[in-house]
């Protein structure tokens, strides 16, 4: 009795599945059951896709592809090093004129080296040579007299404590260059910039204004104070 049960209920089972087969397979159309059993089909893909920015289309895609292979303005220009940039010429170059108490460079013949050694110092006095030649260019009008500095290390330039062991020296105006130094207050020192790659110290110009000088300059005086002071002062 009971296997005829078990029977009875796996031939309602199996009726049921046999429905629920015929029931789906009506509404499946003849397309869709080729697509099932030859896999999927390839679509070519749009002639638009691959069309180039010059051609003119109205579908979306063409559009972002021409967008993004036509240049715009807003493109960055490329990088350049300073380095390959056109060069000034020195003539374009406005040269400043000397100052007392300008950092400056200049050499020393007797520094052992064929080139001279590399000093830093101090412009402290301009003199005129006394019978100067007329050049057109400027050259031996000035001598300059430039105390030495220290050289205390990593670009730091000092002026040296001690008057015995300050060192002066006399040189053409020609013969010096000024140098871009800061006074750093921790250091008590001067920072000069250096060349890249070395220990020499790099000038912001190559020299200063020979035709255009025409010497220090003297400071304006008031003759009313100072008729006052030689009263109160007399």
């Amino acid at each position: 009795m009971v296997y005829g049960n078990n029977m009875a209920v796996m031939i309602y089972y199996l009726w049921i599945l046999c429905t629920f087969l015929a029931f789906t397979d009506a509404f499946i159309t003849p397309s869709s059951k080729n697509a099932a059993t030859k896999g999927p089909r390839l679509v070519s893909p749009s002639p638009a896709i691959y069309a180039s920015p010059t051609t003119t289309t109205t579908t979306a895609s063409s559009s972002r592809f021409a967008l993004a292979s036509t240049p715009t303005a807003l493109c960055m220009a490329p990088y350049s090093p300073p380095e390959d940039q056109e060069t000034v010429t020195s003539s374009e170059i406005k040269l400043p004129k000397p100052k007392i108490g300008d950092v400056v460079r200049y050499f020393d013949v007797d520094g052992g080296r064929a080139d001279g050694q590399i000093l830093v110092g101090k412009i402290s006095l301009v003199q005129a040579i006394t019978t100067p030649p007329n050049n057109a260019d400027g050259t031996n009008k000035w001598l300059v007299e430039v105390t030495e500095m220290e050289d205390v290390g990593d670009g730091y330039y000092a002026e040296y404590p001690s008057r015995k062991r300050r060192r002066v020296a006399l040189r053409k105006l020609e013969e010096i260059a000024p140098l871009p130094a800061s006074f750093v207050r921790s250091e008590d020192a001067f920072k000069v910039p250096m060349e890249r790659g070395g220990n020499r110290p790099q000038p912001s110009h190559s020299g200063y204004d020979l035709v255009g000088y025409e010497g220090p300059m003297a400071l304006p005086v008031n003759q009313e104070i100072l008729q006052a002071d030689g009263e109160n002062y007399g």
